[in-house]
């Protein structure tokens, strides 16, 4: 819990005759609450591309442990794991620390993520030479970590919920699903082929991207209980999923316009300001005067009914005088 420090004062200090003391309540943030701050700025930003770079890097080791079996074995990917896993037992931890309710992040989207990243990461160290399907289905499961680069929006300030935003949400999503299930099917299907006849990665994503598109060639088919019922659900959850969030893109891009962006400013340059003809803040004037940190040169015409001006030799003018 945050606490006050107690600290006195004279009133001679403060520039009054009296010698009466004072004492003043200064809050001290917890433990908790400077970590909160430090996530909501450049450290947070730092953590969050350190792990989607490392989510990328870990699912292309798995990709290539598939088309060669001794990489598993070698000493650089153990040592890959054994680093990007620290690293997300220890983000997960300072996040969970941060929550405001640690039950609740736990079963969230993010949390969900995290434990399906790091279990199978604890599993193989525990157990080198667990490799049965259900650990590859874990493993590739991993891709979905990629979803966390969403997280950054809150940094480079995306308009949440805008278009932009949520198309950024359906194309991450769609490429994370599509390789999470060809991963799956691959690792359902791979024990009903031989060494002649092998299902590979690009096998299993051609079949998902062909039957997610309908088209249906037939030339891989699943050979499993498990594989068709995978099929029945990737199907049904595509005729299902897609159609709502397309048209959920549609009414965001309809409602979109062009002056619902932000304004880029130049650092060099004149800016034009437009302002009431009734100026309600004694403090700004609109004048030319010597004294006048801020040269102003009205140009005469009027812009909606406003007064417009020139704004010279200060870039913070903007900033300043942009309630004008």
């Amino acid at each position: 819990m945050s606490r006050f420090d107690m600290r006195t004062g004279s009133s001679r200090e403060r520039g009054t005759e009296s010698g009466d003391r004072s004492v003043a309540r200064v809050y001290v943030p917890t433990l908790q609450e400077r970590a909160h701050t430090a996530m909501e700025g450049p450290c947070g930003l730092a953590l969050e591309i350190v792990n989607f770079f490392l989510s990328i890097l870990i699912f292309l080791a798995y990709i290539a442990e598939l088309y060669d079996a001794d990489i598993y074995y070698s000493h650089s990917r153990a040592a890959v794991e054994a680093i990007a896993t620290s690293f997300f037992i220890f983000d997960f931890g300072l996040h969970l620390f941060v929550a405001p309710d640690p039950g609740k992040y736990v079963f969230s989207a993010h949390g969900m993520i995290d434990l399906v990243t790091i279990i199978p990461s604890l599993i193989v160290f525990v157990d080198p030479n667990s490799r049965s399907s259900l650990m590859f289905v874990f493993r590739v499961l991993r891709i979905c970590r990629a979803l966390r680069v969403l997280r950054l929006a809150h940094y480079v300030q995306f308009k949440k919920h805008g278009f932009e935003y949520e198309l950024g949400v359906f194309i991450l999503s769609a490429i994370a699903v599509i390789l999470c299930a060809a991963g799956v099917y691959q690792a359902l299907e791979v024990e009903q082929y031989d060494e002649h006849q092998k299902l590979q990665f690009h096998d299993a994503l051609y079949f998902v991207l062909v039957t997610v598109s309908t088209i249906g060639y037939g030339d891989i088919t699943p050979r499993t209980e498990l594989g068709h019922v995978f099929v029945i659900v990737v199907i049904i959850g595509i005729f299902t999923i897609v159609p709502a969030e397309v048209n959920k893109l549609n009414l965001l891009a309809k409602q979109n316009n062009s002056w619902d962006k932000d304004v880029t400013v130049k650092s060099s340059g004149h800016v034009i300001v437009s302002g009431a003809k009734e100026n309600r803040d004694p403090g700004v004037n609109f004048d030319s005067t010597p004294g006048n940190p801020i040269q102003l040169t009205p140009f005469g015409s009027l812009i909606r009914e406003g007064y417009g001006y020139w704004f010279r030799d200060r870039k913070d003018s903007i900033r300043r005088y942009s309630h004008c």
